[in-house]
C-alpha cells in the first residue's frame, strides 16, 4: 500500500491509498477519514463505508460531502471511501467506449463477458 496524499479536514485526516488488489488483479485506490484525536482508539474507529456509483471513484464523495466529514469528526467516526470500479485492466475497448471504468463495459455488453476476470459483480 501506499498513501498517494494526506489533508487535514475538519481536524481529522483525509488520505487517499492505492494498493494492489488480488480480487480485480488491478491497482485501485481508497481513501479514508479518520476524526480528530490525539490517540486512536484500541480498537480502531467505528467506520462507515461510502460506496460511489458505477465509475465514481474515491474522490467522488469526498468533493461534495464536507457536512459528512463535519459530521463524522463529531462523533468520532471514520469514513471509508473505495474506487467501486477496477481502471485499467486491458479489457478490449475499455479506453475508446467506457470513459475511465472497466467496470462499466462488461454492464453495457454482457454477451461478451469483457472483463470478467477483473470483475467481483453477476454478469
Amino acid at each position: 500500500m501506499e498513501i498517494i496524499s494526506t489533508t487535514k479536514v475538519c481536524g481529522g485526516t483525509l488520505r487517499r491509498i492505492k494498493h494492489a488488489s488480488s480480487s480485480t488483479k488491478t491497482e485501485m485506490t481508497f481513501a479514508v477519514f479518520t476524526p480528530p484525536t490525539k490517540l486512536p482508539p484500541k480498537d480502531g474507529f467505528p467506520a462507515l463505508f461510502w460506496l460511489s456509483g458505477l465509475t465514481c471513484n474515491d474522490q467522488n464523495f469526498a468533493q461534495k460531502a464536507s457536512p459528512a466529514f463535519v459530521a463524522a469528526a463529531n462523533e468520532g467516526l471514520a469514513i471509508v471511501m473505495p474506487d467501486t470500479s477496477p481502471r485499467g485492466a486491458g479489457v478490449p475497448g475499455e479506453d475508446d467506449r467506457c470513459g475511465a471504468s472497466t467496470l462499466k463495459c462488461p454492464l453495457l455488453n454482457r454477451s461478451r463477458r469483457r472483463g470478467k476476470k477483473n470483475l467481483r459483480v453477476p454478469l
